[in-house]
């Protein structure tokens, strides 16, 4: 399951990597991240799919279309949102109830 979540967060990357634009050599104020939110993920996911119920984490968008780090929950309660963060070093989290991962079947190959 493990590879699964690496694999859909890895997956989401590469299709942000080309949506991101802007000066990579703008000035921010003191509330701006100082890491990337591809490696403040790659810093965080392990702690954060050790914690009971996180079913993945994978970065997209806010509403506003702000690049956002998900943490995928297989039941959002009020005690796991009390435990995940809303921001990680400057990027916002957004929370997404997803129910359980599980792997897809493998279809047979066509032998024609």
């Amino acid at each position: 399951m493990r590879t699964r979540v690496m694999t859909l967060a890895l997956a989401t990357l590469l299709a942000l990597a080309g949506c991101r634009s802007g000066d990579p050599n703008r000035k921010g104020g003191a509330d701006m991240p100082q890491r990337d939110i591809t490696t403040v993920m790659n810093a965080h996911v392990d702690a954060l799919m050790a914690t009971a119920g996180v079913a993945g984490v994978a970065i997209g968008e806010t509403d506003d279309h702000t690049p956002c780090i998900i943490i995928y929950v297989v039941q959002l309660t009020d005690a796991l949102r009390s435990t995940l963060p809303t921001t990680l070093e400057g990027h916002p989290v957004r929370i997404e109830e997803s129910g359980e991962f599980r792997p897809l079947k493998a279809e047979a190959p066509d032998r024609r």
